[in-house]
């Protein structure tokens, strides 16, 4: 049986998407570029390259989304049972949930080498979200699991379309804790 993204996944999509837009928000109050800049003492990146990494795997992964998305209005796939994350989504979204319970490496593509501008990253950040919330919206009642995603981090992995949804936030939130440590100087 197909499975479509339900209105009730959606809304719960789009309150957790609110809630790291909130998150980002409330992590850079107060903060200038030096201190957005600084690495921890321990190692790791800072705030702003936290943000950063965000941006740059939301530029990749939205376009492979809205991809998806435009198949599956195309296609006009419709259905009446919950959608679910498949055993790579469900994976991926454990792995990277906070706290990281071990490290990841990402992909040379994905490391934030370059911050052009601090104080922007939230702004840029809320752009990102934005575009998934529109996506989310998009892809309610149609057959998510009917079309795949490959990862823009590595080829062999692909998922379904509210998977990647489910592994964008995950992956959001990881990187906010990390970047709430990097603040504090962890």
């Amino acid at each position: 049986m197909l499975s479509l993204m339900t209105p009730e996944q959606a809304r719960e999509l789009k309150q957790e998407l609110g809630e790291v837009s909130m998150q980002s928000q409330a992590l850079v109050a107060g903060m200038d570029a030096q201190t957005l800049m600084k690495r921890p003492a321990s190692g790791g990146w800072s705030v702003a390259e936290n943000l950063q990494h965000l941006i740059q795997t939301g530029d990749a992964m939205i376009p492979l989304a809205e991809e998806a998305v435009a198949q599956l209005e195309r296609d006009g796939k419709k259905s009446r049972a919950r959608s679910g994350l498949g055993v790579t989504g469900w994976l991926l979204v454990k792995s990277l949930e906070p706290p990281a319970r071990m490290k990841i490496k990402t992909t040379k593509p994905f490391e934030p080498v370059s911050v052009p501008d601090p104080m922007n990253l939230v702004d840029g950040l809320q752009t990102t979200n934005g575009k998934l919330a529109t996506l989310i919206v998009r892809a309610t009642d149609l057959a998510t699991s009917t079309v795949k995603v490959v990862s823009p981090f590595n080829a062999r992995a692909k998922y379904n379309v509210y998977a990647a949804f489910r592994i964008m936030l995950s992956h959001t939130r990881r990187h906010l804790w990390q970047a709430e440590r990097a603040k504090a100087g962890h």
